[in-house]
């Protein structure tokens, strides 16, 4: 959902700003968004880990050490998953969510 609105917000920003840009800038006013695409290519390649033929466990170990969470061994992290029996405040959620 969030997501959605910020691509709908960017289009908007886009349809309102790209006149004035175009009339500034003129032939190279596709330079703006080659600019941010880049930007946004360099951020993904260093921040998120590759993905490719790795399961879920390993891509949720990856994920444990980016935020520097000890990692559990795959049978503890599974035995804590099928075990798993939220209360009724779902305080054990934020304890789950923050190891995936």
């Amino acid at each position: 959902m969030i997501a959605g609105i910020v691509n709908w917000l960017c289009n908007f920003a886009v349809g309102l700003l790209f006149p004035f840009i175009q009339e500034a800038l003129q032939d190279f006013a596709f330079l703006v968004f080659v600019v941010v695409c880049v930007l946004g290519s360099i951020y993904l390649y260093f921040v998120l880990p590759e993905t490719k033929n790795k399961t879920f466990m390993d891509i949720s170990q990856s994920f444990a050490k980016i935020n520097n969470i000890p990692v559990p061994s795959p049978g503890q992290e599974m035995e804590q998953v099928l075990s798993f029996k939220p209360d009724m405040y779902g305080k054990d959620i934020i304890k789950m969510e923050s190891s995936f």
